[in-house]
């Protein structure tokens, strides 16, 4: 919205603040309109990247936002044979289910035919717990947050909602109306 480019070596500190404030103002005004508006567009140029671990079954809802990209993960299919399983499972992954994983694991890991693996990869419970490197913005955040943040799948809530509401100016620019 400038009529000119500003000259940022010439401009005082209290200028400076005067325009930061006023910007502020605009960017808070126009984040917090309507989604799919279009007023809050510019909310697409503020990128977030960061390392983030949910179960494999967030992954798969986390998939059907497509204005961001999981950039780097952890691979089931080259680490399953040696992740501590019983560690990277939710709590409400069933014990019966860990021990079963575990004897697969140990299985593949004497015996690493390409069925063994398969067994083991095909077995894996849902509730896996993998990490990625996300590169998203906040307008797809703010989506995300709205559509999410009563869900009945606990890491949105616990992992991603309280995730992104302390990403600066998040709560301020996305969520004030």
């Amino acid at each position: 919205m400038q009529t000119e480019v500003i000259d940022w070596d010439t401009i005082s500190e209290k200028e400076f603040n005067e325009m930061y404030e006023a910007k502020l103002k605009r960017a808070t005004s126009l984040g917090n309109c309507k989604p799919n508006s279009g007023h809050d567009g510019y909310l697409k140029g503020i990128i977030v990247q960061a390392d983030f671990e949910a179960p494999q079954h967030y992954w798969l809802q986390w998939l059907r936002y497509h204005f961001q990209d999981i950039v780097s993960s952890q691979s089931k299919m080259h680490k399953l044979p040696e992740m501590n399983i019983s560690i990277k499972c939710t709590k409400y992954v069933d014990q019966i289910i860990l021990k079963k994983i575990e004897e697969l694991q140990k299985q593949f890991n004497e015996n690493p035919i390409h069925e063994n693996f398969r067994i083991l990869l095909d077995s894996c419970p849902s509730g896996l717990m993998l990490t990625a490197r996300i590169s998203t913005n906040y307008l797809q955040l703010k989506t995300e947050f709205k559509q999410r943040e009563h869900h009945k799948n606990e890491e949105w809530n616990s992992n991603f909602v309280s995730w992104a509401n302390k990403l600066p100016l998040f709560k301020e620019l996305c969520l004030s109306v």
